[in-house]
């Protein structure tokens, strides 16, 4: 029932500045006239682009792509906002739209493709939004028998993420309908991968987190399914952690019940040990039943004096129960950055987790957030919210003992190059050092001076070991999605390219620009020849990999 909330815990990277407060008139009306440059047409960034493609050539405007780039990078996310006389309020109840840029002797190709859920396509005959549960009410609203007789519908509107298993390239969102697309045309093939024995449409109801993640050192994809559990007590959830072959097959790394209703979006996993986070955000589902909320968020209830959980378990073992589960104070999170293990004092295995924390779950279960579509086309009222209002997330890591049983809850300060301190979501790692020791990371930040007087997230490149950051890049009128690390065979950490998509409001079209992920110099930028509202997730794959043709 609750597995269209599925995707609640993104903030898009974007890039501007709102203007400076300075003590005189004439500076805040100069900063003023600034920032609305910088500004332009940032409410084209939510706003829908109907237009689709197959594979067509880009021009690069400048620069020279590495003739060493030979991949593609697959985007997804909102592409649609509205159907006949109804329109999605927020960004994570967007309709799904795919698109790639390929890159491959020096050249930029681009497809864009909307995907063709149930959801997508019952809408579109019907002339109106016709899918499960809202996570954000639409405008106008339902009425509650509406809201209830929808509440079978499917769930397969996948605007999250995008992964591979085996040969098979799949969109992803918080639910387990995760939906095929061919990688060279990007059609939709159905529901994906093929997993041996596996029923899509008994799993429809269940929940997903939107982040897999792969077997550290293997070709495995691990995730878990979170079904709903009714007892005595209450609604609760049964989590299954699992790992998928290449070859279609499913193992069962193990199970727990949850006594209560939570979300996922994101786990961490290191190279032994996977584990799975009960934040204290209970969903108390009869609320929507009961007619006392009207969209998902409203069954969402922050319970900040409870204490987070952390279960892990032994990626190794088959069908096993947790190793340990150990406690912090209350923590929310969205995106773990990385994980891995190291010797304690003890002689015993800690596990390190980098997450992006929130001291509550404000950032999703405001009424009105960061991605509400009304809020983000007005910047006069986004920039008194990103003043004021907007929540200040930042690296926070959780150390586990295993041996010592305990867990220790720990912030990470890292700072721009004037000292203030930064707030950063969205972040990136060169997959390399996925589940290994690391320092550098990529993220879209702002310093917490710096958003109090109307600035917001940039580019950024990180380290976690020094606790210093770099900007990319700053230009008017250009919106950043997140940054993807693309490796060029070099052992260093940071040695290869950021692929960044951007809106160019000046010409009001996406384009695709490369930066040195060392120096933080531009190296190319191509223009696409539509725009795409501000995205979610992608991911790069190595031409053998992007170019299986499914069958």
């Amino acid at each position: 029932m609750f597995a269209s909330m599925r995707a609640f815990f993104v903030a898009p990277v974007v890039l501007c500045w709102a203007g400076g407060v300075s003590s005189s008139w004439a500076r805040d009306e100069q900063a003023g006239a600034e920032a609305t440059r910088e500004l332009l047409d940032w409410s084209l960034w939510w706003t829908s682009d109907y237009r689709e493609t197959d594979e067509v050539e880009l021009p690069v405007l400048s620069g020279k792509v590495p003739d060493w780039l030979d991949g593609t990078l697959y985007r997804n996310g909102p592409g649609r906002f509205e159907v006949g006389d109804r329109r999605i309020s927020h960004q994570f109840d967007a309709f799904a739209k795919i698109y790639k840029f390929r890159f491959s002797h020096g050249k930029v190709h681009y497809a864009t493709k909307f995907l063709k859920s149930a959801v997508y396509n019952e809408s579109l005959k019907q002339n109106d939004v016709i899918k499960g549960m809202d996570m954000y009410a639409p405008v106008p609203p339902r009425s509650f028998e509406e809201r209830i007789k929808l509440l079978t519908a499917k769930n397969d509107n996948a605007l999250i993420n995008v992964w591979k298993t085996g040969d098979y390239l799949y969109v992803t969102q918080d639910g387990t309908l995760t939906s095929m697309i061919d990688p060279v045309n990007l059609d939709y093939r159905g529901y994906g991968p093929p997993i041996k024995d596996l029923d899509y449409e008994k799993v429809q109801r269940a929940m997903q987190p939107a982040h897999p993640q792969r077997r550290v050192g293997g070709e495995g994809t691990i995730n878990t399914v979170i079904t709903t559990t009714t007892k005595a007590s209450g609604l609760g959830q049964n989590y299954m952690i699992y790992e998928d072959s290449p070859d279609m097959t499913r193992r069962i790394i193990g199970s727990f019940d949850l006594p209560y209703m939570t979300i996922a979006h994101s786990f961490p996993l290191t190279e032994n040990y996977v584990v799975i986070i009960a934040m204290p955000l209970e969903i108390h589902a009869q609320d929507y039943l009961d007619g006392k909320c009207d969209a998902a968020v409203g069954t969402m209830h922050w319970m900040g004096d409870k204490p987070t959980f952390y279960y892990v378990f032994d990626v190794r073992k088959t069908e096993a129960p947790p190793v340990g589960v150990f406690e912090t104070e209350a923590l929310f999170f969205n995106h773990q950055v990385n994980a891995f293990e190291s010797q304690g004092d003890n002689g015993g295995t800690v596990l390190n987790i980098d997450l992006i924390g929130y001291d509550n779950s404000d950032f999703l279960t405001r009424r009105e957030t960061f991605g509400s579509v009304d809020l983000m086309r007005d910047m006069h009222r986004l920039d008194e919210y990103m003043r004021k209002e907007a929540p200040r997330p930042n690296l926070r890591r959780v150390k586990i003992d295993l041996h010592g049983n305990r867990a220790v809850l720990q912030k990470r300060i890292i700072k721009d190059p004037s000292g203030d301190e930064l707030s950063c979501e969205m972040p990136r790692i060169n997959d390399a050092f996925h589940g290994k020791d690391y320092c550098i990371f990529y993220a879209g930040c702002v310093g917490i001076n710096a958003i109090e007087n109307g600035r917001m997230l940039q580019p950024m490149k990180l380290n976690a070991c020094t606790g210093e950051g770099a900007y990319l890049s700053n230009e008017p009128a250009m919106y950043s999605d997140e940054a993807v690390f693309i490796p060029n065979g070099d052992k260093a950490e940071d040695a290869g390219v950021l692929a960044v998509p951007r809106l160019d409001a000046v010409r009001g079209k996406t384009v695709i620009v490369l930066y040195d992920a060392q120096t933080l110099k531009e190296v190319a930028r191509a223009l696409a020849p539509f725009h795409h509202p501000s995205g979610v997730h992608g991911r790069y794959f190595e031409s053998a990999d992007s170019e299986a043709i499914l069958v």
